[in-house]
């Protein structure tokens, strides 16, 4: 499960309890503070089947492997205005 544009991850850590152990989400966001965010909280909630990539503006660096679903959620303003 891709998450893109996953924010501090309030989805994408329901996505890792939703694809268990044996699956895997990767999240992938442009802010370096909500992926801080999202890791920290990951680790302090033990999810240990979560990827995360930082892209850029021009480059969303979608990760290289096999997903058997995306999610996004219309976050409009972090594509705008990227910090």
């Amino acid at each position: 499960m891709v998450d893109f544009l996953s924010g501090v991850g309030y989805f994408t850590l329901k996505l890792c309890s939703v694809v268990g152990k044996k699956g895997g989400v990767v999240a992938e966001n442009i802010r370096r503070q909500s992926l801080a965010f999202l890791r920290i909280t990951a680790l302090l909630q033990g999810r240990h089947n979560l990827e995360i990539v930082r892209g850029e503006t021009d480059d969303p660096r979608p990760p290289s492997v096999f997903a058997d679903a995306g999610w996004t959620t219309p976050t409009l303003g972090s594509i705008l205005t990227p910090k």
